[in-house]
C-alpha cells in the first residue's frame, strides 16, 4: 500500500470515528432530555394528585362549615319564634343551603381544573420524552450509516488513487526500457557500410 493510499484510508477512518463520536454526544444529550421530560411528567402527575387531595379536604371542610351555618340559622329563626317549617324561614334556610352547596361545587370544579392542567402538562412532558428517546436511538443509527458511507467512499478513493499511482509507475518504466541505439560505421573513401544496433 502506497503512502497516498494509506493517507486516504487513515483520513476516512478518522472521519468515520468522528461521525460516530458526534452520534454518541447527540445520543447522550437526547437521553438527558428524555430523563428530564419523564421526571417533569412524574412531578406534574404528583402535583395533580396533591391538588385533588387538597380539593377534597377543602370540600369536606366547607361542607362542615355549611352545616354549622345552617344550624345557627335554624337556631336563630327558632329563637325568634318564627316557624322554621314553612314560609319565609324555610325559604331563607333553603336559599342559604343552595349557596353553600354551590360554593362546595365551585371548590371541586376549580380543583378539578387545576389538576387537569397539571395532567395536560404531564402529557406534553411525556410526549417530549418519547420524542427525545427516538432522537437518541436515531442519533446512533444515523451516525453508523454516515460513518459506513464515509468508509466506503474512502476505500473507493484510495483504491482509485492506488491504481493511478501504479499505472503512472508502469508507464514510466515502459518509457525508460524502450530506448534505442543507432550507429553508422564507414569504410574507405570509396565505399562503406552502415549497421544499426537496437536493444
Amino acid at each position: 500500500m502506497g503512502l497516498v493510499t494509506g493517507l486516504l484510508l487513515a483520513g476516512a477512518g478518522l472521519s468515520a470515528a468522528g461521525t460516530i463520536q458526534q452520534g454518541r454526544v447527540a445520543k447522550a444529550q437526547a437521553k438527558g432530555e428524555q430523563a428530564m421530560a419523564e421526571y417533569n411528567a412524574k412531578v406534574s402527575e404528583q402535583s395533580a394528585k396533591a391538588v385533588e387531595m387538597k380539593t377534597a379536604f377543602d370540600q369536606q371542610r366547607q361542607a362542615k362549615f355549611g352545616q354549622r351555618v345552617l344550624g345557627t340559622l335554624r337556631a336563630r329563626l327558632g329563637g325568634s319564634g318564627a316557624a322554621t317549617y314553612e314560609g319565609a324561614p324555610v325559604e331563607a334556610v333553603s336559599e342559604q343551603a343552595s349557596e353553600l352547596s354551590l360554593e362546595n361545587a365551585l371548590i371541586g370544579y376549580e380543583g378539578q381544573m387545576e389538576a387537569g392542567r397539571f395532567r395536560s402538562q404531564g402529557t406534553l412532558y411525556g410526549m417530549e420524552g418519547k420524542i427525545a428517546g427516538m432522537r437518541a436511538k436515531n442519533a446512533m443509527t444515523g451516525a453508523y450509516l454516515s460513518a459506513g458511507g464515509t468508509l466506503l467512499t474512502g476505500l473507493g478513493t484510495a483504491k482509485y488513487a492506488g491504481m493511478m499511482v501504479g499505472g503512472g509507475k508502469s508507464a514510466s518504466a515502459a518509457a525508460t526500457g524502450s530506448g534505442g541505439y543507432g550507429g553508422t560505421m564507414g569504410g574507405g573513401p570509396t565505399g562503406g557500410y552502415s549497421r544499426s544496433f537496437r536493444y
